[in-house]
């Protein structure tokens, strides 16, 4: 059953309050998906603290007429458009996506926004390959502690030294 015009502008208004609060949007098409991996996406969209909704592409168009947005063409999109909004975690959306369309070839990402500036769909791809948070923080701690036990290491090897000679002289003695 077609949408009435009070729910297309009710639809409209609630996705770009969603648009204005979002660090980073994510923008997909997907084809012939079946309704188990979406459910499994929303699932895992709403873990990372994503927000998904899928919007027919006038609407969307509307949407971007509405903020001035030119440089988006969803045009070429076959399918339905899914939106993914990322309140928190900026990248959460397009790593999210992105495993998804490893799984499922239907899915194939159009493009988005992050921090105002409009991305093609291959540099949401490298925004999902790079590190988390915390990943980084582990690889920061890591470095910081390489020198620190490697001086551990050369303490305990004069102490290991130490130990092997003694237990020569006892062998020796046995």
């Amino acid at each position: 059953m077609p949408k009435t015009r009070q729910q297309k502008v009710a639809i409209l208004s609630d996705i770009g309050s969603r648009f204005d609060q979002a660090k980073s949007i994510v923008i997909a098409q997907f084809t012939a998906t079946p309704i188990s991996a979406l459910e499994h996406l929303r699932r895992k969209m709403k873990e990372s603290g994503v927000d998904m909704t899928v919007v027919k592409k006038t609407l969307m168009k509307r949407l971007f007429a509405g903020k001035n947005i030119t440089d988006v063409n969803i045009d070429d999109a076959t399918g339905t458009l899914m939106v993914a909004f990322g309140r928190t975690d900026a990248l959460a959306p397009a790593k999210t996506i992105q495993s998804f369309a490893k799984e499922n070839e239907n899915v194939k990402i159009l493009g988005g926004i992050l921090e105002q500036q409009i991305l093609d769909a291959s540099q949401i791809v490298s925004l999902a390959l790079l590190p988390s948070k915390e990943e980084l923080i582990a690889m920061t701690v890591g470095t910081i502690k390489a020198p620190l036990s490697g001086f551990v290491n050369v303490l305990a090897g004069n102490v290991r030294s130490v130990i092997n000679v003694l237990n020569a002289i006892k062998e020796a003695k046995s």
